[in-house]
């Protein structure tokens, strides 16, 4: 038999099979990227070429013991394919205000550790900027959009949170190349807070880590481009002569700062990015209406209930997380209102065999603006 006692630990981080493909970090791998100096890399066979690689320990000079003590390193920044030919990265991770681009080098499928002195790399894995399609580096935002020399051949891409799903609380991973090693995928990350420009989650992110996807476990999708992090190796210690992996308790001081997709320009234009704007339940009813609503709270997530008894014409305005409001409406001498029939939520009236009154979720129009009579 189950425990009486089961219970949900920390976010609930339960995933239904359906979901499972499109989190598979297997597969989303192929959807990455990390840059490479086009200097370093010299033409060898027809289809190769050579590039040499830097010890990661010896070039971060990582204490011995360290979990990728003694790897090598051949990467800079990471970097993502939301089409087949158009990458996404940090703004920072290249002058991309050059109006050349083509030494900006990326290289996919650099799942193993590069042998040294020399690294064969196949020519088909390796990609270079064509053009600039968005940029900006600057204090308030850091992000770059490129398009490719041509289609990436996995022709796996990533996919966007254009409904606006995101809650704080849900569960996150990062996908990319911290200190330029082989891909790590590195789950175990929330979200502490989010607005319509920036997240902020406390994922374990590295140097290099810049331009990696941020990753909601709970939709499958990627929410922004990973911008910085206080997530480092700790000050050089005179004694020990080497560097570790620093840890940081949560506050206010540890973060991950996540450029959110929807802020990119080049990106919303081509989008339909759905807008996070107050919604209204507006009495449009000849009669007065009792609005009784229930919702989620973001940080206990326990159920909350308001009454609201409106007059003619007048309304009240939700916060813009839509996504946990349910409503019951209660209307004298009129049962046309579509929030009124059947039930998605307990708690319900019972009018009979045939016709149920309870909890509707919201459906907010485009106008954001929820009318209680037909």
């Amino acid at each position: 038999t189950g425990s009486l006692y089961a219970g949900i630990f920390g976010g609930d981080d339960r995933i239904f099979f359906k979901n499972l493909e499109k989190i598979n970090p297997s597969r989303l791998a192929k959807a990455t990227a990390v840059q490479i100096n086009k200097r370093l890399i010299r033409p060898a066979k027809k289809d190769e070429y050579i590039f040499y690689p830097t010890s990661s320990s010896k070039a971060k000079n990582q204490c011995p013991g360290e979990k990728h003590d003694g790897l090598n390193y051949l990467g800079e920044c990471s970097g993502f394919i939301i089409e087949s030919d158009i990458l996404i990265t940090a703004g920072h991770c290249f002058d991309f205000s050059r109006d050349d681009c083509s030494e900006n080098t990326w290289l996919f499928n650099h799942f193993e550790n590069p042998t040294y002195p020399q690294v064969k790399i196949e020519k088909d894995n390796i990609y270079f900027c064509k053009e600039v399609l968005d940029y900006r580096h600057d204090a308030e935002a850091d992000y770059a959009v490129i398009k490719l020399d041509r289609k990436v051949i996995s022709n796996i891409m990533f996919d966007l949170d254009l409904d606006s799903e995101t809650k704080v609380g849900d569960p996150v991973s990062v996908l990319g190349y911290p200190l330029g090693l082989p891909f790590t995928y590195t789950p175990g990350g929330r979200i502490i807070s989010l607005d319509e420009s920036i997240l902020i989650s406390d994922s374990d992110a590295l140097l290099k880590n810049s331009g990696s996807p941020i990753v909601n476990m709970r939709t499958g999708k990627v929410e922004g481009v990973l911008t910085s992090s206080t997530s480092k190796l700790n000050q050089f210690d005179r004694i020990d002569g080497c560097h570790l992996n620093e840890s940081f308790k949560l506050n206010d001081k540890t973060k991950t700062v996540v450029n959110r997709l929807k802020r990119i320009p080049y990106l919303s234009k081509k989008y339909k990015f759905k807008k996070n704007e107050a919604i209204k339940l507006l009495n449009n009813c000849l009669v007065p209406v009792e609005a009784i609503v229930k919702f989620r709270g973001e940080r206990k997530g326990r159920w909350h209930t308001k009454v609201f008894n409106l007059k003619r014409n007048e309304d009240v305005q939700f916060d813009n997380n839509i996504s946990n409001y349910y409503v019951f409406l209660h209307v004298e001498g009129n049962n046309s209102v579509e929030y009124v029939k059947g039930k998605d939520f307990f708690g319900y009236k019972d009018g009979g065999r045939y016709v149920e009154y309870g909890f509707k979720k919201l459906k907010v129009p485009e106008n954001n603006i929820i009318r209680t009579c037909l």
